[in-house]
């Protein structure tokens, strides 16, 4: 943890945003409005089923607005229970009324910092609050001169994390959507998806592609399966495997191979394949391995 970033500045904790809290009152839900970043940022899923809750429950904890320039209202923490009592026909919901944020930045903090109070976050919705934080309010305060050292390490202070977690989460952006989907519902771990990452630069799309197809192939087989990080290492073997069969023979002229090593490395991907529960070989893969095959019985033949 970075010290000191604050500088001799207030810390996060001391800043005023000008936010104010009041009674709760009954607003026109025709008069709200969503924040559009809210749904970028955060999980909006099972919304059904929140409705549903609500209406045998009922509801008891009123949502957070602020009062625009145009005299509607729009929402800093609450979107789901907004939606929830719309689905339900509700026409007026309770809200506490925030005093309205002067820049962009101080809108964003708003709907992270009070949406981290009010619900527990996944992974994604970390990062993504990560990011749209660097880049707007953390950006607007480093200008004020009321920040001072390096965006990762006042988001390690906001989040109360470490710098290299804060690279992990973002990093998790750089991955396809329905990757990111699955770890958002929890299906996968933030540490189980680092076999998909290179040494250097963004995750490959079609290997991104492959361990989807694979992760679902296992789920149909059992719909509660939690993927883990030894899944889609064999995810990825059983890709760099076929997509070694594919490449062309003259890109190896002139290289120097260890027949031995090769060998090994073959026989150990392949195993991984038959080790893999629940993955079916695709027609491409299958093309693949009886081409390798017929490579693999000239050797023995010739």
């Amino acid at each position: 943890m970075a010290k000191n970033i604050f500088g001799n500045r207030p810390g996060l904790e001391n800043m005023n945003l000008g936010i104010t809290e009041c009674t709760p009152v009954n607003l026109e839900m025709s008069l709200i409005d969503e924040n559009p970043k809210n749904e970028k940022i955060f999980n909006m899923s099972k919304i059904d089923d929140l409705a549903k809750y609500i209406k045998e429950k009922g509801f008891y904890q009123p949502i957070l607005v602020f009062q625009k320039e145009n005299g509607r209202y729009e929402i800093i923490a609450g979107h789901r229970k907004y939606r929830a009592k719309k689905m339900n026909g509700d026409r007026t919901i309770p809200a506490v009324v925030k005093q309205a944020p002067k820049t962009e930045g101080e809108r964003s903090y708003q709907l992270i910092m009070d949406n981290m109070q009010s619900r527990t976050l996944t992974p994604i919705d970390t990062a993504r609050s990560m990011k749209e934080l660097s880049e707007t309010w953390i950006q607007e305060q480093r200008e004020a001169g009321n920040l001072t050292g390096k965006k990762k390490d006042i988001l390690a202070e906001i989040f109360h994390c470490s710098a290299a977690k804060v690279s992990r989460l973002l990093r998790l952006l750089q991955l396809d959507d329905s990757m990111q989907a699955l770890i958002a519902d929890g299906i996968i771990s933030v540490d189980a998806v680092s076999p998909l990452y290179p040494a250097e630069g963004d995750p490959d799309a079609a290997l991104q592609k492959h361990v989807l197809q694979g992760i679902n192939k296992i789920r149909e087989n059992d719909s509660e399966a939690i993927i883990t990080k030894k899944d889609i290492e064999k995810l990825v073997a059983c890709y760099k495997t076929v997509d070694a069969g594919k490449t062309d023979s003259t890109e190896e002229k002139g290289k120097t191979v260890n027949p031995k090593a090769t060998f090994r490395k073959i026989t150990k991907n392949i195993e991984n394949i038959f080790e893999l529960e629940g993955y079916e070989l695709t027609e491409d893969d299958r093309e693949t391995l009886k081409a390798l095959a017929e490579k693999i019985d000239h050797l023995l033949n010739s």
